[in-house]
C-alpha cells in the first residue's frame, strides 16, 4: 500500500465518519446546539469530499472545481463550530455579529468561487501532479490573510469561553463530557494551525 492510497483511505473513512455522525446528530437533535453541530458535520463532510476530489484530479479545471468544493464546505467549518462553542458554554450571542461573520464567510466563498478572476484570496495557483498526490500551489492574498486572523480571533474567543465554562462547571459528569469536547475541538484547532504552517 502507497502512501496514496492510505490518503485516499483516510479520506474515504473520514467522509464515512462525517456521514455517520450527520445520522446520529440527526436522532438526537433537541436544541439549537445539535444544530450548530449538524452544521459543522456537513460543512466538514463537504470539505472531505472537496478533498478527495482534489486527491483524484487529473486536470487543472478538475482541480479547481475540486477545491472550490471544498471551500463551499471549509469557509463554514470556523463559523459553525464558534456557534456550537458558543450556544455550549451559554456565552452571550449577539445576532448582529454573527450577520456579519456570516456574511464575511459567504464574501470569502464568493472570492474562492471566482478565484480565477480576482486575486483578493489567492493571487496566483499552479495545478501540480507530482508529489504525493495532484494539488494546487497558491499564493495568499490579503483577503486570506484577514481570514485567517479572524480564525485565529475565533480560536481565541472559543477557547477563553470553553475554559470559562469548564471552571464554573460542578456536575464531575458534565465536566467530563466538556473535557472529552474541548479535546476534539483542540485537536481540529491543531490540524488548521497545522495546515497553515
Amino acid at each position: 500500500m502507497t502512501v496514496y492510497q492510505l490518503l485516499l483511505g483516510v479520506q474515504y473513512a473520514s467522509i464515512a465518519l462525517m456521514l455517520f455522525m450527520c445520522a446520529y446528530i440527526t436522532k438526537k437533535w433537541r436544541k439549537p446546539l445539535h444544530g450548530w453541530l449538524f452544521f459543522y458535520c456537513i460543512a466538514t463532510l463537504i470539505n472531505n469530499a472537496g478533498y478527495l476530489a482534489l486527491m483524484l484530479a487529473r486536470t487543472e479545471d478538475a482541480a479547481v472545481l475540486a477545491w472550490q468544493i471544498s471551500y463551499l464546505g471549509r469557509v463554514w467549518i470556523p463559523f459553525s463550530l464558534l456557534q456550537f462553542v458558543l450556544w455550549l458554554s451559554n456565552a452571550e450571542r449577539k445576532r448582529w455579529v454573527s450577520d456579519i461573520l456570516a456574511v464575511l464567510h459567504a464574501a470569502t466563498y464568493f472570492l474562492v468561487l471566482g478565484m480565477r478572476y480576482n486575486g483578493l484570496y489567492y493571487p496566483s495557483f499552479t495545478f501540480v501532479q507530482d508529489g504525493l498526490f495532484p494539488h494546487l500551489t497558491h499564493t495568499n492574498g490579503v483577503w486570506h490573510y484577514g481570514f485567517d486572523a479572524l480564525i485565529a480571533l475565533y480560536i481565541i474567543y472559543g477557547l477563553t469561553q470553553l475554559f470559562r465554562w469548564l471552571r464554573r462547571q460542578k456536575n464531575p459528569r458534565r465536566k467530563k463530557q466538556l473535557i472529552f469536547i474541548m479535546a476534539s475541538i483542540l485537536t481540529d484547532i491543531f490540524f488548521y494551525v497545522l495546515q497553515l504552517f
